[in-house]
């Protein structure tokens, strides 16, 4: 994962097979009805050797590699009790049979039905022993229980058809709802958060303050804001990334911007290019609010995750108030990263420009929509952010996302980047990020890989949050 999260190599599982008989498709005729230039990549080296050995270590027991991916994300949030172990995996496995179930040809509304339905009744269950709890003064238990409600809330809908389906939002609500309720409690077992809803032009970014739980020994106040990806929430990164930077006296700001989570899902507001426009909009009100009392307006840091690995960097090169940048991973060219795992017939047919090629390719992928997790995962959620509801529509509107001169303004900027071994979702493109850094790059500007056979390789490290925030908080303590 978005991503994530995440959508990129995605494509290819679900569209290559039909493509690769139709490269005679695009003929002189049909590109004489070009109607403007589509941005050509180069695809040389932008993918990463990974064996399917490599990726059963990270393996739930799902055989889609989308759903066990995403199922692995929210299982990461066991590091801040957002789960239960053996609780979640005992779901999981209640519900391989219906995922991995090849022979029944099953629908992505079909696999749904059950998997929503399952994780939607576990969820009800924990909100309604939490209640329980409270009503008989035992607030850890409470808070305990209803945590693990908000992520399996989460899970349910994931893989949704419709990202705007009645339900499907109402379950979405329903997760957000409940967290706003109790992370704004004081709690031993969970650091507190206060909801905040940023002023962003005539509308709001949904988002948390999440304040340092100790006071750091050199008395500083440091302060993480952090960028979502394609598919992450706010509520996620409470658990993966908040509940350890705080325990080591970091404020974080966890917000979602256009295109994100709950802020586009019901304020309707979808992704855009330079996203130093809603950072900067974040930025303002962390000063106005919280500097310099809570806040040393002078340490400034900002986190992207899987697509924010774009987002952040966009805006850390206009934004300077931020004193260092982590990209988790980096992405020079989001745009690359998707067309390079389509088909080359596939591109071609996008390249192409044409409404007779346009319509074919859109066609092929619409009647593969219902069968295909990894496709319509990466398409939902595509259609849901970028405000589409085709494919070549969604792949033009990422056409803008790149680095491109932005590049120049990170001229001796200090950054992280971390490059996951065996991320088949994003590839090289945090090598790629690197090599393009303009010279001379920050004093402290490095680029990370761990060791995968700990848990770390794949997309964000995610099923290692220790590891990969052991990692982060140890550079950022250098920039203290």
């Amino acid at each position: 994962y978005k991503m994530k999260g995440s959508f990129a190599p995605l494509l290819l599982m679900g569209i290559c097979c039909v493509l690769l008989c139709i490269s005679g498709v695009v003929d002189a005729q049909a590109r004489s009805g070009i109607r403007f230039q589509r941005r050509v990549v180069d695809c040389t080296g932008t993918q990463k050797s990974v064996t399917d050995s490599q990726l059963a270590m990270y393996s739930l027991g799902l055989v889609n590699e989308t759903i066990n991916f995403d199922t692995l994300l929210l299982y990461s949030t066991v590091a801040g009790n957002g789960v239960d172990l053996a609780e979640f995996l005992n779901t999981v496995q209640q519900l391989a049979p219906v995922v991995n179930n090849a022979s029944a040809s099953p629908t992505v509304d079909s696999v749904n039905l059950v998997w929503n339905e399952t994780w939607i009744e576990l969820g009800s269950k924990l909100e309604m022993e939490g209640s329980t709890y409270t009503a008989d003064g035992d607030t850890i238990s409470a808070a305990s229980a209803m945590h693990r409600a908000v992520q399996y809330y989460q899970l349910a809908g994931r893989f949704a058809s419709d990202l705007r389906a009645p339900d499907t939002l109402a379950v979405y609500k329903r997760s957000v709802t409940l967290f706003e309720s109790i992370v704004k409690v004081r709690n031993p077992m969970f650091p507190y958060c206060e909801p905040l809803r940023i002023p962003y032009e005539r509308s709001w970014l949904h988002g948390y303050w999440c304040p340092a739980s100790v006071e750091r020994s050199d008395k500083k106040k440091p302060t993480i804001v952090t960028v979502n990806g394609y598919d992450g929430t706010a509520e996620i990164q409470y658990y993966t990334i908040a509940t350890a930077m705080v325990q080591r006296g970091y404020n974080v700001l966890i917000f979602e911007g256009p295109g994100q989570g709950y802020t586009v899902r019901f304020n309707n507001l979808t992704f855009l290019y330079d996203y130093e426009q809603p950072v900067k909009a974040v930025v303002d009100y962390l000063l106005d609010h919280y500097a310099p009392k809570q806040a040393d307006p002078k340490l400034l840091f900002l986190w992207g995750e899987s697509f924010g690995g774009y987002l952040a960097p966009r805006a850390f090169a206009y934004e300077t108030r931020f004193r260092g940048l982590v990209a988790n991973g980096g992405v020079n060219d989001f745009y690359q990263s998707v067309l390079c795992n389509l088909s080359p017939q596939a591109r071609e047919l996008y390249y192409s420009n044409t409404p007779a090629n346009d319509s074919l390719l859109n066609g092929y992928i619409e009647r593969m929509l219902p069968y295909s997790f990894s496709l319509n995962f990466g398409m939902q959620y595509g259609f849901l952010g970028f405000g589409v509801s085709k494919a070549t529509d969604l792949f033009d509107a990422m056409e803008s996302y790149y680095m491109g001169d932005a590049m120049s303004r990170l001229t001796n900027r200090d950054i992280f980047i971390y490059d996951p071994a065996f991320d088949v979702l994003m590839g090289n493109q945090s090598q790629i990020f690197r090599a393009h850094l303009p010279s001379p790059v920050g004093r402290h500007t490095t680029i990370v890989s761990l060791d995968p056979y700990r848990g770390t390789g794949l997309h964000c490290a995610v099923g290692s949050t220790a590891n990969i925030n052991i990692a982060i908080a140890r550079w950022l303590q250098i920039l203290l």
